[in-house]
């Protein structure tokens, strides 16, 4: 485990290194864990489909029937 100088808002402690999130309803995050007392924090925005939902219909292609 490598320290990267954050430190845990609740007790002090050093945290893991950031991680991405692979699934679930923050995908796209990067989660940091406290090696203590296990509090976990997420780093980052959603994917855009989440968070605009307008840019993301702009980028999809037109279908033809």
């Amino acid at each position: 485990m490598i320290f990267h100088g954050e430190k845990c808002r609740h007790c002090g402690a050093n945290m893991t290194q950031p991680k991405p999130v692979l699934e679930g309803p923050r995908k796209g995050q990067t989660r940091t864990i406290c090696v203590k007392c296990g509090h976990i924090d997420y780093h980052g925005v959603a994917d855009t489909q989440q968070s605009n939902p307008q840019m993301a219909q702009a980028q999809q292609p037109k279908r033809y029937y």
